[in-house]
């Protein structure tokens, strides 16, 4: 791709509440969460048309003005969130300010973009299934995927809630820390934490990606061990598209049937299967990820796969575990 559009929006001009850690900086907002008096519009123009206005600020929101940030404004996002692209059929493709030539990762587009374009210090995203970590990877910059239910979701609209998290980009690690203690709850870190690694991860990778990724890691001074987790990446992706569809059938498929929205292409395709997701799930598609479940607990800690339930996982685990794993096998897509 060539061009593409600002990452925001809509331009706010909110100010802080509160002072605290994050005094004097400024911030986006993924258009998925709640503003008070503002219709979140989450990609989607018949969304925004058959949605209420919000009566309060989500807890994100109140959180980050409450300790000294600004939001700058609303950030753009794939159609409900549903796609990892970054290329919205209504409103545009946001720039990749880091490959300008390159689409920006999805559906996290917009916060990606406005971070890695210096217009906010940092900017929250959500990830259900690489939303905040592939764009991330593709812009260049430093994201997060909180683990499951550590940071409230309430005001921020649902695709598949076992799932569903929130997250965060910003330049710098340390600025992705910063945030991180306002959003974050408080909570033990080990002295000597464990780090793991799947070489068959890695495997997926093209060779230039793998170099980088394993050069970063030493560079760091990380020493992980090797670990065989059974991965099966066919099964597992199985697996994981078809559970998070009958979430988000669950969660949409009665707005759909009654708002009749205008999807673009590849996110019609995803909500045409999530319809049709009850009569095409498989025992074989249960079974995948109850086995993962049994497998990750044992060698991961805290680190949940993506086709197991995150919340079964966590409360089988310990604590003390790093995993190194790979968010993007290849770049960013022209």
């Amino acid at each position: 791709m060539s061009g593409g559009i600002d990452g925001f929006i809509e331009r706010l001009a909110r100010p802080a509440t509160g002072r605290g850690l994050l005094d004097g900086l400024s911030f986006g907002l993924k258009d998925l969460y709640d503003v008070a008096g503002r219709v979140a519009g989450c990609g989607n123009p018949d969304w925004l048309r058959t949605h209420e206005a919000a009566a309060d600020d989500c807890p994100v929101l109140a959180k980050l003005l409450g300790a000294g940030a600004a939001l700058a404004g609303m950030t753009h996002t794939d159609e409900l969130a549903y796609s990892l692209n970054g290329e919205n059929h209504h409103y545009g493709t946001p720039v990749n300010p880091a490959a300008p030539d390159r689409i920006p990762g999805g559906s996290s587009s917009g916060s990606a973009s406005v971070t890695a374009a210096g217009a906010v210090d940092f900017a929250i995203g959500s990830d259900t299934g690489g939303s905040v970590r592939v764009p991330a990877a593709y812009c260049g910059l430093a994201g997060i995927r909180t683990s499951h239910g550590a940071v409230s979701l309430a005001g921020c609209m649902p695709l598949a809630p076992s799932y569903d998290t929130c997250g965060w980009f910003a330049r710098e690690p340390a600025m992705l820390a910063r945030v991180g203690d306002v959003l974050l709850p408080p909570g033990d870190v080990a002295t000597t934490p464990r780090w793991l690694i799947d070489p068959a991860l890695f495997d997926l990778c093209d060779p230039e990606s793998r170099t980088v990724l394993e050069t970063a890691i030493s560079g760091a001074g990380l020493v992980p061990s090797p670990v065989d987790i059974g991965f099966e990446p066919e099964a597992w992706k199985e697996a994981f598209r078809i559970l998070q569809a009958a979430e988000i059938r669950d969660v949409h498929g009665d707005w759909v049937k009654e708002a009749r929205p205008a999807f673009g292409p590849g996110v019609k395709d995803r909500f045409e299967m999530a319809a049709e997701s009850a009569r095409t799930r498989s025992p074989r598609c249960g079974r995948s990820a109850t086995g993962c479940g049994r497998s990750c607990p044992d060698c991961w800690g805290r680190t949940a796969c993506c086709c197991c339930r995150p919340r079964r996982v966590r409360r089988r685990s310990g604590t003390g575990t790093r995993s190194c794993w790979t968010t993007s096998a290849t770049a960013s897509l022209r």
